[in-house]
C-alpha cells in the first residue's frame, strides 16, 4: 500500500470522516444560535433605572412602539438649516441627534427629574416659605406621559436632541417641536446660556435667562413657520411647544402648570415687544445682552439702559442657639408679582411692583418648625416704594394664621406697622426707597428681628 505523507489510506479516510463531522457540528450550532437570536426582545438601549425606596416615576412594562415613522430623520438637517436662514444666523455647530422611542425617552426624563427636579418644583422651599406651597402636596413629574406626547426634547445642558422615531402623530407636529429645538440650540450658541445657567446666580437671574432664551427660540420658530409674533398661528405654536416641553403632573396641581409657564410666558411677551419695536434684530442684541434679571423682560424699554440693581446683605440677628440661618434668595420682580397675585384671595387688590431695584428674602428656622421670614426690597425711588408698602399693608394679615388686628408695636420697635395674634406677628417698615416685610409664627423672634432693622 502506498504511503501518502506518511499516512496509510485507512488513516486518510478516518481524518476525512472526522473534518466532515467537524462541519456537521458547526453548521448545527450557527442554526441553534440564530434561532436564540430570532426570539429575542428587542431592547432599549438605555438601561431600566435600578428601583429603589424612592417613589418610581416609571411605567411598570416598556410602552408599545408605534409601528409606522412619522418623522425622517434625514429631515432634521434641512429643519436645522432652514431656522436658521429664517433667522439671518449661521449655526455655530451641529446639534447631535439621538432617535428613541416614547420609553426610551420617558427613562431620559425620569433621570433627568431625579437629578435635577423642574421648574418649578426645584422652588418647593420658596413656595413653601410664602405659603403657596399646598400642605401635603407630593408633586411628582410624570415623564411616561411627557414622553408620550413629546414628538422631541432638546435639552440646552446636554446639547442633545433626542427624536420620537416611533411618532405617529401628524408630521406637522414633530415637524414644529423639533424646529423649535433647533431654534433653542442657535439661541444657546449665540447668547451661550447653558454656561450663564450654569453658573452660580439668584433665582430672578436664572428665570431671566430661561425666559430670554425660550423667547428668542419662539421668535425663531415664528419667522420660520411664517408667523407674525402676537398673530394668532404665533399663538398657536407657542402653546404646542408648551404642551412638549413643560413638566406633566401626576397629581393636577394648577399652581405648578401656571409656574412652569411663566418662563414661556415672559419670554414670548418680550419677543414679541422687541420684534415689534425693532425686528429680528433688536432681539438679537438682548441675546447679546443676556437679561441680569426678569425686571428687563416685564419692561422692555429700559432692557439695554438698566443700571445694575442692589445688592442687599443678608440680615444677622442672633435668635438663640435653637434657631439657624435658612433660605437666602433674590426672589425677583416677575415672581414678586405671581406670588402677590396669590396672596390677594379677594382678586380686589392690583399690586404694583413698579420700580423694583433690588430684594433678598431670608428665613430664621426654629424648634417645633417655627419660622420667621424677612423680606427686603428696594426701589428706584420713594414714591415706588411707598406703593407697594401700602399694598403689603393690605396683605400682611393673610401670612399668619387666624384673625389678625394692627395693634401696638412692641417696646423697641420704634417706627412701621405692627400685627400680632397668639399665632405670631407681623411687622411692615419703610425708610425711602426701602420696604421691609417681615413675618413669623413667634412673637419674640420677630421681635428680635424687628428691632435689629430699627
Amino acid at each position: 500500500m502506498n504511503d501518502r505523507g506518511g499516512l496509510t489510506a485507512k488513516q486518510w479516510a478516518i481524518l476525512i470522516i472526522l473534518g466532515l463531522a467537524v462541519v456537521a457540528v458547526l453548521f448545527f450550532m450557527s442554526q441553534v444560535i440564530r434561532n436564540a437570536q430570532g426570539d429575542l426582545a428587542t431592547v432599549s438601549l438605555l438601561p431600566t433605572p435600578t428601583p429603589d425606596d424612592t417613589p418610581t416615576l416609571m411605567p411598570p412594562l416598556p410602552l408599545e412602539p408605534s409601528p409606522t415613522p412619522g418623522f425622517s430623520l434625514s429631515m432634521a438637517g434641512t429643519l436645522a438649516r432652514e431656522v436658521a436662514q429664517a433667522r439671518d444666523l449661521l449655526s455655530r455647530w451641529e446639534t447631535p441627534l439621538t432617535p428613541v422611542d416614547a420609553y426610551d425617552l420617558s427613562v431620559v426624563l425620569y433621570r433627568r427629574y431625579q437629578a435635577m427636579p423642574p421648574f418649578p418644583l426645584s422652588e418647593q422651599t420658596l413656595l413653601e416659605i410664602v405659603g403657596l406651597w399646598p400642605s401635603g402636596l407630593e408633586a411628582l413629574p410624570d415623564p411616561v406621559m411627557q414622553a408620550q406626547v413629546a414628538p422631541a426634547l432638546y435639552f440646552p445642558d446636554e446639547e442633545q436632541l433626542y427624536v420620537r422615531r416611533d411618532w405617529s402623530g401628524d408630521l406637522s407636529a414633530i415637524r414644529t417641536i423639533v424646529a423649535y429645538s433647533y431654534a433653542r440650540a442657535l439661541s444657546d450658541q449665540y447668547g451661550n446660556f447653558p454656561r450663564l445657567q450654569a453658573e452660580p446666580s439668584s433665582l430672578d437671574r436664572r428665570l431671566a435667562l430661561e425666559a430670554l432664551a425660550q423667547g428668542d427660540a419662539l421668535l425663531s420658530l415664528w419667522l420660520y413657520e411664517g408667523a407674525a409674533p402676537g398673530s394668532p398661528q404665533a399663538v398657536a405654536l407657542t402653546e404646542a411647544v408648551a404642551a412638549a416641553i413643560l413638566p406633566r403632573w401626576r397629581t393636577s396641581v394648577p399652581l405648578l402648570d401656571q409656574l412652569a409657564q411663566l418662563p414661556l410666558t415672559l419670554g414670548s411677551t418680550f419677543a414679541e415687544a422687541q420684534y415689534r419695536e425693532g425686528g429680528a434684530a433688536l432681539m438679537d442684541e438682548a441675546v447679546r445682552r443676556p437679561a441680569r434679571a426678569t425686571r428687563q423682560l416685564l419692561e422692555p424699554e429700559i432692557y439695554a439702559t438698566w443700571a445694575t440693581p442692589l445688592v442687599f446683605d443678608p440680615l444677622t440677628v442672633d435668635l438663640g442657639r435653637d434657631w439657624v440661618t435658612g433660605y437666602n434668595e433674590t426672589v425677583g420682580v416677575a415672581l414678586m408679582t405671581f406670588i402677590l397675585d396669590e396672596w390677594d384671595s379677594t382678586g380686589d387688590i392690583t399690586p404694583t411692583v413698579v420700580g423694583w431695584n433690588h430684594d433678598l428674602l431670608q428665613t430664621w428656622e426654629g424648634p417645633e418648625g417655627k419660622r420667621v421670614v424677612l423680606w427686603q426690597t428696594a426701589w428706584d425711588s420713594s414714591t415706588e416704594a411707598s406703593a407697594i408698602f401700602d399694598t403689603f399693608v393690605q396683605l400682611a394679615p393673610s401670612r399668619l394664621s387666624g384673625k389678625v388686628t394692627l395693634t401696638l408695636r412692641p417696646e423697641g420697635v420704634h417706627w412701621g406697622r405692627w400685627w400680632s395674634n397668639a399665632e405670631g406677628a407681623a411687622y411692615l417698615y419703610r425708610v425711602t426707597d426701602r420696604v421691609w416685610f417681615l413675618w413669623g409664627d413667634d412673637v419674640a423672634s420677630v421681635v428680635e428681628v424687628a428691632r435689629a432693622l430699627q
